[in-house]
């Protein structure tokens, strides 16, 4: 869960549960990918876009898990009923603490 800022939608919350995992099987080690089938912008009006996405991650020094992918708006309502659009995802996230949180920045278009 979290907030964002974001033309045209302005003020939304976010919210998201991913799944994390290594290419490796049993193991929690580098490479990692990313994906989840529901991320959820909510307006403050409470009109929404709906969007899945995925990438991969890299594990910093700190700790950190570098983000980058690409997302695909899947549905909205409101004044986003029947948007599309596609565009990337780059971000950071802390996994050392839990939960783990970060920020993502979303760059793409909405389309009708």
């Amino acid at each position: 869960m979290g907030q964002g800022l974001g033309t045209p939608i302005g003020g939304f919350a976010i919210t998201s549960i991913d799944c994390i995992r290594s290419d490796i099987p049993g193991q929690f080690t580098p490479p990692f990918a990313f994906s989840s089938s529901t991320l959820t912008l909510t307006a403050r009006n409470g009109d929404q876009l709906v969007a899945s996405y995925s990438g991969t991650g890299t594990l910093s020094p700190l700790g950190l898990l570098i983000l980058k992918g690409s997302f695909k708006i899947t549905s909205g309502t409101g004044a986003f009923h029947g948007a599309g659009g596609s565009g990337t995802l780059s971000g950071v996230e802390n996994v050392v603490t839990q939960p783990a949180s970060g920020f993502v920045t979303l760059s793409g278009q909405i389309t009708r």
